[in-house]
């Protein structure tokens, strides 16, 4: 795909190969290959496939009946309007614009040379981070690119799995995982992948629904699309459990309780989000030790 940020020699640099995690990878007319396995990777409309058939990740029926639903969302949303014209572009940029501040904060207020996203959606957050290498990551990464051709102009956009991210280690400065952790297979293997690339000052984002128990097991039972539910104790041990250390740690921060007062309006929504018993985890992190 045009739009999407070109495959240059430097970008491919940031490349590890997922099979056999050589760095001798290079373009070579419609794939990306490793001159160690001799693995090559297709690419498809700009975006290289990083997938691995069989791996053991993907063998999960939870997983599968998660990515089949988001492949129909995608499907479905393709007909609407594009994310630069929806109301809901208004909300994220505001979300993303709050985060990348925390981010600075963090980091020195030293803007990030390369910056990593899992989950990206319709609206990559990291549209609105001001890196150079902006890399962009998920199993239906090919539709979302598709679709979404002007908000992923300038990324470099990847088919592949979070728990086996095809880049080399401490590589990235900024790492953006929003209310994705929780469709993941293995979440635990997946953050140690991002804390793996992360550079040693890195700083990385997570936004993830937080529930208190009882409420946790019912939405766990009645929507098998997101596997995993969380409390804020549970969010906290499972990063520090995988590599992490917590920079901040905040629920509800107000920018999200400002979206869901704007963005709920109608009586049953208003309803449905009281009874959800759920609030919303901002929490930045950094590689341990």
């Amino acid at each position: 795909m045009d739009s999407t940020c070109e495959l240059s020699k430097e970008a491919i640099s940031y490349l590890r190969c997922p099979r056999c995690h050589g760095l001798e990878l290079g373009a070579q007319e419609d794939a990306i290959r490793c001159s160690g396995c001799q693995s090559a990777y297709p690419i498809v409309g700009g975006v290289a496939n990083f997938l691995l058939s069989g791996s053991e990740f993907a063998r999960n029926a939870r997983w599968e009946e998660a990515q089949t639903h988001e492949a129909r969302f995608w499907d479905q949303i393709a007909v609407r309007e594009r994310p630069a014209t929806d109301p809901m572009y208004v909300y994220w940029k505001k979300h993303s614009e709050a985060q990348y501040e925390k981010f600075l904060k963090h980091h020195r207020q030293q803007p990030p040379v390369s910056c990593l996203e899992l989950g990206s959606g319709n609206i990559p957050r990291t549209f609105f981070v001001p890196a150079k290498f902006k890399f962009a990551l998920d199993p239906l990464m090919s539709k979302q690119a598709h679709y979404f051709p002007d908000v992923y102009a300038g990324i470099v956009c990847l088919d592949a799995m979070g728990e086996s991210i095809p880049l080399r280690d401490s590589c990235i400065d900024y790492a953006v995982l929003s209310n994705c952790l929780d469709h993941f297979s293995q979440p635990q293997l997946a953050l140690r992948e991002v804390f793996r690339v992360l550079r040693p000052d890195g700083v990385v984002f997570i936004a993830l629904e937080t529930f208190l128990l009882p409420w946790k097991l019912w939405h766990k039972w009645r929507d098998r699309t997101h596997p995993h539910r969380w409390s804020a104790r549970e969010q906290k041990r499972l990063i520090a459990a995988n590599g992490g250390k917590i920079l901040e740690f905040e629920v509800d921060p107000p920018v999200v309780k400002e979206y869901s007062r704007e963005a709920f309006t109608t009586p049953r929504q208003r309803l449905a989000l009281l009874l959800k018993k759920m609030r919303g985890s901002w929490i930045f992190a950094a590689k341990a030790g």
